[in-house]
């Protein structure tokens, strides 16, 4: 790594750090906090939830992962001036935006008051307000108003000062592919889906040069070795300024920028980006500037993911105007798109529905890469649980997944606790990060189902705990945006020879044959319990399943056979515009 490449990494992670802290700081310290090893957390919240003060037990039951018992405190406090400040701040990141608002009005700082009812608004999605409430010159009124502008349309990306260097350009390609982040700092189905098809489409003879978004991951608090990093074969350029824009529109002109400038110094002929909107808009402006076709990949419909963790309700987030916004600025993108990519059937049919022509979708499920077709399926779950350190004992159930409220795990724990009431010695392992962990780890204790969280590990790792199931389970809640998108874990798990456990919900289904899965209804923790009690007691039936989902996964579902639709739109995209043809 060269001096100058460090010392921009330095130079930026302290101006990302120096922002946070100036503008959200009980966020950032929840970040650092959630760095720290366990056991030091669990102390720290241990000795906070003993001292008489509402601020300190309610962060130090967050800390203990008891979410539940903070946002109880917080509701009953009576806390003013700089703890009604703190408690307020806490109140947003857990997901109470009107208890934050409560607590706004007894901070004595106006500034500080204004900034809080502000931040509330916009999470609640009242943008316009939220721009209005913030106080006037401050960064916060700034940063608001710039997204608000990118959601309403009524900005696009510019090109700003040119890059004199451009990492990862020293050939040509066949197509620039832009996305959000990538391996190694970001694991998760969508990094790895990235992956998967950079590698299959380099696979198939087409050259392609990756490029991750603007300041990424010195965004995410990760330390990069290099303006281009080689993970498994494929290429991913980083494009780190010393100073990062600090509003959203700003950001996206150093980003077109960069774009530009790749693009022209790889002579790419298709470029191909992913959700959300704003790498849309960047994508566009540069396509629509080097007169050169762009692909669209909708990989979720992401204004309902926002909706769907909406304190008031579904119901409520789709009146909002942050909702109205985002789903009209996402339709207008994926329709001016010259090709659009999507996960199943059902989000191409809801495109159509919004004016996206069909004839312009092509339809790419999620795969499963080499690691998973060569792994050994023979091995029982009793014995992988041994290399693991986990106990053999018992019917284990679970998932390896990101951890967030739409993946209805709760449901799972209620079942389990159901089936250990008639004497059943089923258990839980849960494996992945996010949001509801540590409600969820609460909930295990108090219901008292014996569960293994192992938190994020790598991916072959994740593999192995995968093999220790004797059910994979996903028991999605029946939320709009589980009804639309198609995830990629039931397929891994299926190759993975695991028999699969689904909700009853059209974009989960989607993912495996029936006859390679099994179905409960969404919510309803009796039909789970019934469901797993069946497969425990049917060694035949888990079997045939493993059997069925595993030869359907080697015949249809590798990344080699699903890049092939996308290497045929990039075909079909070149020869319908008559562009140099594609190697």
């Amino acid at each position: 790594m060269s001096i100058t490449f460090g010392l921009k990494q330095v130079i930026g992670l302290s101006l990302v750090v120096a922002d946070h802290v100036a503008t959200d700081p009980v966020f950032f310290g929840m970040q650092v906090v959630r760095r720290f090893p366990g056991r030091t957390v669990r102390i720290v919240g241990a000795t906070m939830s003993k001292l008489p003060v509402d601020t300190a037990r309610a962060i130090g039951a967050w800390c203990l992962g008891k979410n539940r018992e903070a946002i109880t405190i917080i509701e009953e406090s009576s806390a003013r001036g700089i703890s009604a400040g703190v408690l307020g701040e806490l109140a947003l990141h857990l997901g109470q935006p009107e208890s934050a608002i409560r607590l706004a009005k007894s901070v004595r700082n106006t500034s500080r008051r204004h900034k809080i009812e502000a931040r509330a608004l916009w999470y609640s999605g009242h943008m316009t307000r939220a721009v209005e409430r913030a106080p006037h010159g401050s960064q916060l009124k700034r940063r608001l108003a710039s997204e608000l502008r990118l959601y309403s349309g009524e900005r696009a990306p510019t090109v700003g000062k040119s890059v004199s260097v451009v990492a990862g350009a020293d050939r040509n390609v066949d197509v620039a592919y832009m996305v959000n982040n990538s391996l190694p700092y970001t694991q998760s189905g969508y990094t790895i889906r990235t992956h998967e098809v950079l590698k299959g489409v380099q696979n198939s003879g087409l050259s392609v040069a990756a490029l991750t978004r603007t300041g990424y991951p010195t965004l995410v608090g990760k330390w990069c070795p290099g303006p281009v990093q080689t993970v498994d074969g494929v290429d991913y350029a980083r494009h780190l300024p010393a100073r990062l824009e600090r509003t959203p529109s700003a950001r996206l002109d150093q980003q077109l920028t960069y774009l530009l400038e790749f693009l022209r110094a790889t002579d790419a002929k298709i470029l191909h980006t992913t959700t959300h909107f704003v790498n849309g808009l960047v994508a566009r402006q540069a396509a629509e500037t080097l007169g050169i076709p762009w692909v669209y990949e909708v990989r979720g419909m992401l204004e309902d993911t926002w909706a769907s963790a909406h304190p008031e309700g579904f119901g409520t987030a789709v009146k909002s105007e942050k909702y109205i916004r985002f789903r009209q600025i996402e339709t207008e993108v994926a329709k001016s798109a010259d090709r659009v990519v999507t996960l199943g059937t059902t989000m191409a049919e809801s495109l159509v529905v919004r004016g996206v022509p069909s004839e312009r979708i092509s339809v790419v499920p999620n795969g499963v890469g080499e690691g998973i077709l060569n792994a050994q399926t023979l091995r029982s779950p009793h014995e992988v649980r041994e290399t693991l350190g986990i106990p053999q004992q018992g019917f284990w159930v679970g998932a390896a997944a990101s951890i967030v409220d739409y993946e209805g795990f709760e449901t799972l724990i209620d079942a389990i606790s159901l089936l250990r009431a008639k004497g059943e010695d089923v258990r839980l392992l849960l494996v992945g990060d996010g949001v509801a962990l540590p409600a969820l780890k609460e909930m295990a204790r108090l219901y008292d189902v014996p569960a293994v969280f192992p938190g994020r590990v790598p991916q072959t790792l994740a593999h192995e705990f995968v093999q220790a199931l004797d059910l994979y389970c996903i028991p999605r809640r029946d939320d709009p945006v589980c009804r639309l998108v198609t995830p990629l874990k039931p397929v891994e798990a299926a190759g993975l020879g695991r028999p699969v456990l689904l909700s009853e919900v059209p974009g989960l289904v989607e993912a495996l044959p029936s006859e390679a899965r099994m179905t409960a209804k969404p919510g309803d923790a009796k039909a789970w319990a019934e469901a797993i009690t069946e497969l425990q007691h049917d060694g035949n039936l888990r079997c045939a399943l493993s059997a069925r989902g595993r030869e359907w996964v080697e015949q249809a579902a590798s990344w080699s056979k699903r890049v092939e639709h996308i290497v045929a739109t990039y075909q079909a995209l070149s020869s319908e515009l008559e562009l140099d043809k594609l190697k």
